[in-house]
């Protein structure tokens, strides 16, 4: 059986996206075909600073831009590039050349300074594609879907006791 092909992409480059796609090539590659959405030049640069060899069988497919990685930091070129990467993973799987997408860690705060008007990932993917969507994280033993997205913790207790009032309460 082929495996599936899955674009990654490669998150807040000033993160550690692009430090786990690089360490977890080898075990990823067990599992699925990856196509990282990252270009040359970055993805080089990234490399030198990690003191990471980029693995021979790196497939990386090209996102225009370029800009000093400033690891720890938080920018605009960093969050610009973070969401044109993920748009390139997307445009993967639209046009069939992918079966599935996986995301590395963003900088929401990097993606307000680039001006997107987007939260995060889940956010463009439903305005993206008109549809709903929530976040979910999981792993053989479980899955878990979040009930909120990216509210101030202090205001959680009153939005779940909201939730809990409300004719929709057993829906989630």
């Amino acid at each position: 059986m082929d495996k599936q092909t899955i674009a990654i992409s490669i998150g807040d480059l000033n993160g550690v996206g692009l430090e786990i796609a690089l360490k977890a090539h080898k075990e990823i590659c067990k599992l699925v075909t990856p196509i990282y959405c990252i270009n040359d030049k970055m993805l080089e640069q990234g490399a030198k600073l990690l003191k990471v060899e980029i693995p021979k069988d790196f497939t990386n497919y090209e996102v225009d831009g370029d800009f000093s990685i400033e690891p720890g930091m938080v920018s605009k070129e960093s969050g610009r590039y973070a969401y044109d990467s993920f748009m390139s993973a997307i445009r993967l799987c639209e046009s069939k050349k992918a079966d599935a997408l996986v995301t590395m860690p963003i900088h929401k705060e990097a993606w307000m300074l680039a001006g997107l008007e987007y939260k995060g990932h889940t956010d463009l993917l439903r305005k993206h594609f008109n549809k709903e969507a929530i976040m979910m994280l999981g792993c053989e033993k479980m899955y878990v879907a979040l009930v909120t997205e990216h509210i101030p913790l202090i205001f959680l207790s009153e939005m779940l006791q909201q939730l809990l009032s409300t004719k929709h309460s057993n829906s989630f």
